[in-house]
């Protein structure tokens, strides 16, 4: 099955490629599996870093289009080295040189962040209505633009923009229209120690999600995956 979607990948580059303006190199980064490597990048993140929003699997893989290359350089950097750790990464950068690092880093920065203007929310391993998603955005919208006085929490614009947009100078990645589910899986990570990257920056995330309740997680990621990027 994965072979054969890897040759599905590999044929639509020379579809792909005009759009995306990406060198050869950089494609054949992106779709080749390495020795000690299970997939190739395009097979999780698709070819222009936007994968599909799916249920079928445990897991969601993150969009990576637009985000802010040096961020992506650190995350794949810190696989490499095994300061952060997932079954689906490990042991896959191994084989990637640090200047093949910054090209994969490079090309999936420069990929156009793709909206989905008919997202339904409900397709998620977390069972629910578009009703219930609805009441989930409007709480997390507030928790997010907000915060939380009484518990000490800051906004989550405060580092990561109002629309998402990041934060390079706070080392704050892109947060728009990630997907529900990898938000959620993100924070637990953080939340229980499994997930310590921002280590170098004084760990705010780990000091942050500590504070959070498993019903605020699920309502900030679904407001996370319901926004859209500033108009240019």
């Amino acid at each position: 099955m994965v072979k054969k979607l890897l040759l599905s990948y590999c044929a639509l580059v020379h579809l792909y490629a005009p759009s995306y303006a990406a060198s050869s190199d950089s494609l054949k980064l992106i779709t080749q599996v390495r020795e000690h490597a299970h997939y190739s990048c395009a097979e999780c993140h698709a070819i222009d870093g936007n994968p599909p929003i799916t249920d079928q699997y445990n897991k969601q893989s993150p969009t990576l289009a637009g985000q802010d290359m040096d961020y992506l350089i650190r995350q794949l950097l810190a696989f490499k080295a095994g300061e952060r750790q997932t079954d689906e990464m490990k042991g896959i950068m191994q084989d990637y040189s640090r200047s093949e690092i910054k090209k994969i880093a490079q090309y999936f920065s420069k990929q156009p962040l793709k909206i989905a203007s008919n997202l339904n929310p409900t397709i998620d391993t977390l069972i629910h209505t578009q009703k219930e998603d609805a009441i989930w955005v409007e709480k997390g919208k507030k928790l997010y633009q907000e915060g939380d006085i009484k518990r000490n929490i800051a906004s989550c614009q405060s580092c990561h923009g109002i629309k998402g947009e990041g934060n390079k100078i706070k080392h704050a990645p892109q947060l728009t229209a990630q997907h529900a589910r990898y938000v959620r899986m993100a924070l637990h990570e953080y939340q229980q120690g499994k997930r310590t990257t921002d280590k170098a920056f004084g760990s705010p995330m780990q000091l942050i999600t500590k504070k959070l309740s498993n019903d605020d997680i699920k309502e900030l990621a679904a407001y996370i995956q319901s926004m859209t990027p500033s108009s240019p």
